[in-house]
């Protein structure tokens, strides 16, 4: 993946990892895509993403969103918190938005979680594509 930053690598790494068939070929679509464009608000960002035509497509071309990370920064109280869009199938766009915060001038330290334990609950983001 071409033209993201290091905390949205860092970021799409954990949301695309695990053992699962939706999950693997999001996988295969990142590792070709490049960002589209990325927009800023005063608050977060929307980075959208450009998938090759013949990527495979998941779930018969489904829509859907998922999100359990979450960015912890020494600048904010209370961290970003991250959505991944998958459009017909396809990666579309990966939205940030600290709480209540304005977006930070710059990003250098930072830790990456999973905002519902250590590990991550396959279960419950396979229920957001059901």
């Amino acid at each position: 993946m071409s033209g993201l930053e290091d905390l949205e690598q860092e970021v799409m790494s954990r949301l695309l990892q695990g053992e699962d068939e939706v999950l693997a070929i999001l996988r295969q679509q990142y590792a070709g895509a490049n960002v589209r464009k990325r927009e800023m608000t005063a608050v977060g960002s929307f980075t959208y993403f450009e998938v090759k035509d013949d990527a495979p497509r998941v779930l018969k071309g489904k829509t859907f969103s998922f999100g359990d990370v979450a960015a912890e920064l020494p600048q904010l109280k209370n961290g970003i918190g991250y959505v991944l869009f998958v459009q017909d199938g396809v990666l579309d766009m990966l939205e940030a938005c600290t709480i209540d915060e304005r977006w930070p001038k710059r990003i250098q330290d930072f830790q990456v979680a999973y905002t519902d334990s250590p590990t991550r609950d396959l279960d419950a983001i396979r229920r957001s594509w059901v």
